[in-house]
C-alpha cells in the first residue's frame, strides 16, 4: 500500500515529521506547523485530515483554539497479545489456512490466531486478558500456547523454528470519540480512523472501519464537487457518516468484550442479552461452516450486523439458548 501510494504522481510523502499544531486564522484551519530533522516548518492546505490514531492530538488542539472537545465512550478490555513468526517446512495448514483458537466464553478469555505468511513461515499471536498476558520468553510463550482450550496449536509449534523475536502489545481500552455530537467544529479539518474510534484489536476491524470511513468521505467530496464545490461544513457531515460506519464494529466488539465480567465501562442496556446471543452464535458455528463464514463476513464488515438477527438464524439461536437453560 505504501509503494502504491508513493507511486501516485500528485502525492508527496514526508517521513520523520512531527506535527506540533494547527494554523488557525479567520475562523478556519489553514494548515499545520511541524518539525522535520529539528527544523520548524509549516504546510498550508485546503483540507487537513488527522489520522494520528488513538494518540491523536486534535482534542488538545481544539482546546487551544477555543473549541469543545468530543465526549468519549471507553471499554476497559485489559487486553494484550504477543506475536512471533515460525518456520514450519512442509506444513500447509490444511484444510484451514487461518487457525483461530477460542474457548467457551467467558470461561476461556485467552486464545490465538495462526496464519501463513510466505516461505513456509507462519505468524502467531497469542492473546490474553485481565493480567493473564502471554509471555515474551520462549518457555513462557510455549507454555501459554499449551494452556489454551485445545493443545492443537502447541502440537504444531512445539518443534517449529522461531524466526523472529516475541513482541508484546498491550491494549487497555477501546475508545470512541464522539465528534458527531459536537455543535461546531473548525472548518477545513477532519479526523478519521483510529483517531475517532479505536477498537480491541482482537477483532481486526480497525483498518476495515477506516476504509469504510474513507469511502464515505469520498462520496461526500464527490457530491460537493458536483454541486457547489464548497468544503464548508464538511466535517460535521462527515462525522455523522463516520458514526454510522463505526456503530456496527463498536457494537460487535462491545457485545463480545462485555461477555467477560471483568470488562469495565458503561454497559449498554442490552449488554447481557447481546453477550448471550453471540455466545450462542459462537457455539453454533463450531459445527456449521456456513455460519462461521457469515460471522466472519459480519465481523470483517463485509456484511451488515442485521443478518445475524434474521430468520431462520434467530430461531436457531433461541432454540440453542433454550436447550442450555433446560439442560
Amino acid at each position: 500500500m505504501r509503494q502504491c501510494t508513493r507511486a501516485c504522481g500528485n502525492l508527496t510523502l514526508r517521513s520523520a515529521c512531527s506535527v506540533q499544531g494547527l494554523i488557525w486564522q479567520n475562523e478556519r484551519i489553514h494548515g499545520v506547523r511541524f518539525t522535520h530533522d529539528g527544523d520548524s516548518e509549516s504546510l498550508t492546505a485546503d483540507l487537513i485530515v488527522d489520522t494520528g490514531g488513538r494518540g491523536s492530538r486534535v482534542p488538545r488542539w481544539l482546546t487551544e483554539i477555543g473549541f469543545q472537545v468530543p465526549s468519549e465512550t471507553t471499554i476497559g478490555v485489559d487486553f494484550a497479545y504477543s506475536s512471533a513468526k515460525f518456520r514450519i517446512p512442509g506444513y500447509n495448514g490444511e484444510p484451514e489456512r487461518l487457525l483461530a483458537f477460542f474457548g467457551p466464553v467467558p470461561q476461556c478469555p485467552n486464545g490465538a490466531f495462526f496464519a501463513p505468511i510466505e516461505n513456509d513461515t507462519w505468524h502467531l499471536s497469542l492473546f490474553g486478558r485481565f493480567g493473564d498476558y502471554p509471555p515474551t520468553d520462549e518457555e513462557g510463550f510455549l507454555a501459554f500456547a499449551k494452556s489454551l482450550h485445545t493443545q492443537l496449536l502447541y502440537e504444531i509449534i512445539k518443534d517449529a523454528e522461531r524466526v523472529s523475536d516475541i513482541v508484546q502489545h498491550r491494549f487497555p481500552t477501546s475508545v470512541q470519540r464522539h465528534y458527531e455530537r459536537l455543535p461546531r467544529f473548525p472548518e477545513r479539518l477532519l479526523v478519521l480512523g483510529d483517531a475517532i474510534s479505536s477498537f480491541n484489536p482482537v477483532y481486526g476491524q480497525g483498518m476495515s472501519s477506516a476504509a469504510l470511513q474513507v469511502r464515505e468521505l469520498q462520496d461526500l467530496l464527490r457530491e460537493r464537487s458536483e454541486d457547489s464545490g464548497s468544503l464548508e461544513g464538511l466535517a460535521l457531515d462527515f462525522f455523522a457518516k463516520a458514526a454510522e460506519v463505526i456503530a456496527t464494529p463498536w457494537a460487535l466488539a462491545a457485545a463480545s468484550d462485555f461477555a467477560f465480567p471483568k470488562t469495565t465501562g458503561e454497559r449498554p442496556p442490552n449488554a447481557e442479552e447481546g453477550a448471550r446471543y453471540f455466545a450462542a452464535l459462537d457455539a453454533l458455528q463450531v459445527e456449521d461452516t456456513e455460519l462461521a463464514r457469515l460471522l466472519s463476513d459480519v465481523f470483517n464488515l463485509a456484511k451488515p450486523l442485521s443478518v445475524l438477527y434474521e430468520e431462520p438464524l434467530r430461531s436457531r439461536v433461541a432454540a440453542h439458548q433454550h436447550r442450555l437453560v433446560n439442560s
